[in-house]
C-alpha cells in the first residue's frame, strides 16, 4: 500500500529484513536517487530501516538462529545490536539529505516488537508495547 503513494520505489533483496547490510543498502540507492535529481527539485523520501525488524540475530555477535523460538532467535540482546548497527550509520543519510538543502526530517517505527512481555515474543499481537509507536520530528540542516 504505502509504496503506492510513490512516483518511485527501489526494493532489492539486500535493502530487505533478511539482509545484514540493509540499511548500508537503502541508503546506497537514496544516494543514487539524489545524484539523478535536479537540484532545484525538492523529494520527499521514505527509507524503511529493515534491520530493526525481525530478523535481528544475525547483528549479535555470536547469535545463531533457532528455528525452535518464535523469533527465530531474535532477543532484545540483538535487537540492540541491530539498533547499534543503525545509529553507526544514519548519520550518512542524515548528511546525504542536508547536503542540498535544510531536510525535515521525520524518524518513527511502523510498531514495536516483544521479547517475553506478557509471555509474548514478536510482533504479530495485539499489545500495547507492538502499537506503541516512537516518533521524532526534526529539521537537519543543509550543510553551507
Amino acid at each position: 500500500m504505502l509504496p503506492s503513494l510513490f512516483a518511485e520505489s527501489h526494493w532489492s533483496a539486500e535493502t530487505g529484513v533478511a539482509a545484514p547490510g540493509s540499511f548500508e543498502a537503502q541508503i546506497e540507492a537514496a544516494r543514487k536517487v539524489v545524484a539523478g535529481l535536479d537540484p532545484s527539485r525538492r523529494l520527499l523520501l521514505f527509507v524503511n530501516v529493515p534491520a530493526l525488524h525481525q530478523p535481528n540475530w544475525f547483528y549479535l555477535d555470536g547469535a545463531e538462529r533457532d528455528d525452535s523460538l518464535a523469533a527465530k532467535g531474535d532477543t532484545r540482546e540483538s535487537h540492540a545490536a541491530a539498533l547499534e548497527y543503525v545509529d553507526r550509520h544514519i548519520g550518512e543519510l542524515f548528511e546525504l539529505m542536508s547536503a542540498r538543502r535544510d531536510c525535515f526530517a521525520i524518524v518513527c517505527s511502523d510498531h514495536g516488537t516483544l521479547y517475553g512481555e506478557d509471555g509474548l515474543t514478536g510482533h504479530r499481537v495485539a499489545h500495547p508495547l507492538v502499537w506503541t509507536v516512537p516518533y521524532a520530528e526534526f529539521v537537519v540542516e543543509a550543510v553551507r
